[in-house]
C-alpha cells in the first residue's frame, strides 16, 4: 500500500507572477458553484462524496477551463474548511483535528438512529416481542463470538471459525496462541457491554480493556495493560504494510498526556457530538497514538463497542463492525491514512465508519428476517410437538441441517445466555420428545441428532 498524496494548497496563495490570474479563477469557480453550473454542481457532488486527491484527479472534469489543482484547492479552501475542530485532540504536529458535516454524513448518522432505535427489535416479529427478544439475545451471543473471531483474524490470528466458535460455546481452553487471542477478545467484549459500560473513561479503563485482550499473549508480561516506553530507536513502535512503514505514531513520552485529553473528550458533555461520530473519534485515535506495543486495533475496536452500548446504542452488541472491516480491510487502512496526510481530516475515517455500520445493521436486519422464516417453518414441521420453546426451536434447526452435531448443556448454555438447570432441561426434554439421544463420556452428557428427527418434523 502507497502512502497517499494530497498536493500543498499553501502553494496557491504564494504572491508571485500568477496570483492575480489564479484569484480571478478561485472567483469565477466560486460564481460556479453559486449558480449551480455543471462545475458548480461537479464540486458539489465532489464534496458530499468526499474523494481524495487520488480519487479527485482521476475525474473527468465537466470542462478543460479549470486544472484538477485549482479545483482541488477550492474545495480544501471554501468548502472544507468550514469543518467542526475537536477541541484538544491534535495530531503529530499540534494541529487539531476536524471533520466535515456533510449532507451525507448527517443522512446516514439519522439512519444509524432509526435503525438502531428499539423499533428495529420488533419490526419482523409479527406482534410476538418475546420471539424477537429471544432471537436477539441469541444473535447477542453469536455477534460477540464473531466480533472476538473476526477482531483476532484482522490482527492475524489464524484458525478456523468452526474451530473458534466450538472453543467458546464449549467453554474449551484455548490450545495455541491464535486461539487464545480469540477468547481474550470475547471475554473483552464481553466485560465491555456487560461490567465496564457505566464507567467514565480514564486511562486505567483503557489500560483494563488492552490487559483483557493481550493477558498471556506478549513475551514481555510488564507490557500488558502498560503503555509503551520504546525510548530507544530500535525499540521505536511503527505501522509497517510489508517493509514499507505506513505511519510513525506520537513519542511515548506524548501518551499520557494525549490519552488524558481523549479522556476528558470522552467524557465531556457540554459540547454536543454524535455519539457515533465521537465513537469512530475514539477508534481512530487509539490506532494513531498506538499506546500500546501491541494490540491497539483490538483496543480501538473495543472502547467504539463500549462508548456506543454506554451511550445507550444497546443494538450495537448484536453486530460485528470487524466482520465488515475484515471484508475491506485495504480501505480501513486508507482511511486512516487520509486522515492522517491531508491536514487531519477525520472525515475520511467517519465516513468509512457510517458505511460499515450502515452494512452491519443490514446484514443485522438480513438474520431477524431469515430467523422468522425459519421459525415459520420449523413450526409448522413440530406442529405435533407441544411445548417446544424457541431456544430448542434453533436447535432443531441446527440439527436438522447438520445431523453430525454434538450438543452439551455447557454449548446451549452458552449459545443462548441461560442457566445451567435451564439448559440441561431443554435437552433432555428433546430427548424425552425424540429428537436427541442422549449419551455420557466419563461425568459429562452429550446429545446426539436422532435418526428420527426427519419423521418426527415430517410436513403435516
Amino acid at each position: 500500500m502507497k502512502i497517499p498524496y494530497f498536493p500543498n494548497v499553501s502553494e496557491f496563495l504564494i504572491k508571485d507572477d500568477k496570483a492575480a490570474v489564479r484569484a480571478k479563477s478561485i472567483m469565477k469557480i466560486h460564481e460556479e458553484v453559486h449558480k449551480e453550473t455543471d462545475i458548480g454542481l461537479f464540486l458539489k457532488n465532489t464534496y458530499e462524496r468526499y474523494y481524495s486527491w487520488d480519487r479527485f484527479r482521476n475525474l473527468s472534469l465537466p470542462n478543460a477551463a479549470y486544472s484538477h489543482e485549482m479545483l482541488w484547492f477550492y474545495v480544501k479552501t471554501f468548502m472544507r474548511s468550514s469543518g467542526k475542530q475537536v477541541k484538544s485532540i491534535v495530531d503529530i504536529n499540534g494541529k487539531n483535528f476536524t471533520f466535515s458535516f456533510t449532507d451525507t454524513i448527517l443522512k446516514n448518522l439519522h439512519l444509524i438512529d432509526m435503525s438502531l432505535s428499539d423499533n428495529l427489535a420488533f419490526k419482523h416479529a409479527q406482534g410476538n416481542e418475546d420471539q424477537e427478544k429471544a432471537w436477539l439475545e441469541k444473535k447477542v451471543i453469536s455477534s460477540l463470538i464473531d466480533e472476538a473471531i473476526t477482531s483476532s483474524q484482522i490482527e492475524g490470528a489464524a484458525t478456523t471459525r468452526k474451530q473458534a466458535k466450538a472453543m467458546i460455546k464449549g467453554g474449551k481452553k484455548p490450545k495455541t496462541p491464535d486461539e487464545k487471542m480469540i477468547l481474550n477478545n470475547y471475554s473483552a467484549i464481553r466485560s465491555i457491554t456487560e461490567e465496564w459500560k457505566d464507567e467514565v473513561l480514564s486511562p486505567e479503563l483503557i489500560k483494563k480493556i488492552h490487559s483483557t485482550l493481550v493477558i498471556d499473549l506478549l513475551e514481555n508480561s510488564g507490557e500488558v495493560g502498560q503503555f509503551r516506553h520504546d525510548d530507544k530507536e530500535e525499540d521505536k513502535i511503527r505501522v509497517w504494510d510489508d517493509d514499507f512503514i505506513l505511519f510513525e505514531p506520537p513519542s511515548y513520552n506524548e501518551i499520557e498526556e494525549r490519552i488524558n485529553a481523549l479522556c476528558a473528550f470522552a467524557n465531556d458533555d457540554q459540547e454536543f457530538y454524535h455519539p457515533v461520530i465521537k465513537a469512530v473519534i475514539l477508534h481512530f485515535m487509539i490506532g494513531y497514538i498506538h499506546p500500546f506495543v501491541d494490540g491497539n486495533g483490538r483496543t480501538a475496536r473495543g472502547l467504539f463497542y463500549w462508548y456506543l452500548v454506554r451511550k445507550g446504542y444497546h443494538l450495537f452488541e448484536y453486530v460485528s463492525i470487524s466482520e465488515v472491516i475484515k471484508k475491506s480491510l485495504g480501505q480501513y487502512k486508507r482511511a486512516y491514512l487520509y486522515t492522517e496526510k491531508d491536514d487531519s481530516d477525520l472525515t475520511y475515517f467517519i465516513y468509512y465508519h457510517l458505511d460499515v455500520i450502515l452494512k452491519c445493521i443490514a446484514e443485522l436486519e438480513q438474520y431477524i428476517q431469515k430467523k422468522v422464516l425459519e421459525y415459520d417453518q420449523l413450526k409448522k414441521r413440530i406442529h405435533q410437538q407441544k411445548n417446544v420453546n424457541l431456544r430448542q426451536i434453533d436447535l432443531l434447526n441446527h440439527a436438522i441441517n447438520h445431523k453430525d452435531s454434538i450438543y452439551t448443556i455447557k454449548g446451549h448454555l452458552n449459545s443462548n445466555k441461560i442457566a445451567w438447570v435451564t439448559a440441561r432441561l431443554d435437552l433432555l426434554d428433546l430427548v424425552e420428545k425424540g429428537f436427541l439421544t442422549q449419551h455420557k463420556s466419563g461425568k459429562e452428557l452429550y446429545f446426539l441428532v436422532s435418526d428420527q428427527i426427519e419423521d418426527l418434523l415430517r410436513e403435516g
